[in-house]
């Protein structure tokens, strides 16, 4: 990730489109990285779990 990105205007403009209004944080993927470690994710399988603040219903 590029953070010096995020401080240009292009990079502001990305982070407004976004439905949270900020950028996620390491922390936030616990509860899927958890899930997909576990026995709780044994009959899962070609799933995608999206985390990503909203991103995914206001694409760019």
């Amino acid at each position: 990730l590029n953070k010096e990105f995020f401080n240009t205007k292009k990079g502001k403009g990305y982070i407004d489109k976004i439905p949270m209004q900020r950028l996620g944080l390491e922390k936030e993927l616990d509860g899927a990285l958890l899930l997909l470690s576990s026995d709780a994710s044994s009959f899962m399988t070609g799933s995608i779990i999206t985390v990503d603040g909203g991103h995914l219903v206001n694409p760019l």
